[in-house]
């Protein structure tokens, strides 16, 4: 499966005809029309469709067209949740804006669809951890407010996006804390004269000005030409800048 870009998991809405615009499915919403998803689901494998869809990159729409008819009142459901319109105003639509609309909701959610995913509130993702866990880091760190912002606001891929993130912050955090701690124990180990002292204690100064803020922004400044031409010129290396440049 193909690692997805961060802007495509942060700005996936798709626009239909200028006034259906279709996100991908959060978690509450799988909750609500996961019954409808298992149904059509099982449609489709009885057909021979699900194998279809399993080896397509990309759903045509004459798959989209056959799956249209295999239970209808799924597939209407399954739209009406996604887009959050009624069944009365999606009847409305045309054929060709129906399968638009199918396609970008599988487009959308193809992930979920082909692995053919039940929610369950204890179910491991790939790293083995709970969904309750997920959802608790994430309040703790501010990222909703609530339980059901992340239930209907984000979708399933931004919630793991968050999740990561915020874990990988928090690992971060702990090895800077282990690296001040391992420092902390050699500059401030046993010394045998005073001029051990002053080196121990010039070397803890210099270490804790590594941390600040404006020695981390210089670190990465992007040198000076100058500076460059300089240093190069130093061991000899003469080296000048081009006209224009």
């Amino acid at each position: 499966m193909m690692k997805k870009p961060e802007e495509q998991i942060l700005f996936p809405d798709i626009t239909i005809d200028k006034n259906i615009t279709i996100k991908p499915w959060s978690f509450g919403t799988l909750f609500e029309l996961s019954n409808s998803l298992d149904i059509l689901l099982k449609a489709a494998d009885t057909k021979g469709i699900l194998d279809i869809i399993d080896t397509e990159t990309s759903i045509s729409y004459l798959t989209i067209a056959k799956i249209f008819t295999l239970v209808n009142f799924e597939v209407l459901d399954i739209i009406s949740k996604t887009i959050n319109k009624s069944h009365e105003e999606i009847l409305c639509f045309n054929m060709n804006k129906g399968v638009k609309i199918a396609l970008a909701i599988f487009n959308l959610n193809k992930d979920i669809i082909k692995n053919r995913i039940k929610l369950d509130t204890e179910k491991k993702d790939k790293s083995n951890t709970s969904l309750s866990e997920v959802f608790c880091t994430l309040l703790q760190n501010g990222i909703a407010k609530e339980f059901s912002d992340l239930k209907y606001n984000f979708s399933i891929d931004q919630i793991y996006l968050f999740y990561k993130k915020v874990r990988k912050s928090e690992i971060n955090e702990k090895r800077e804390i282990a690296i001040v701690l391992a420092n902390a124990l050699t500059y401030t180990g046993q010394v045998y004269s005073k001029k051990d002292l002053a080196s121990r204690n010039k070397q803890w100064t210099t270490f804790m000005k590594s941390l600040s803020w404006e020695r981390l922004e210089e670190r990465n400044r992007k040198p000076e030409f100058k500076k460059v031409m300089n240093l190069f010129g130093s061991i000899g290396i003469p080296i000048t800048k081009k006209k224009g440049k």
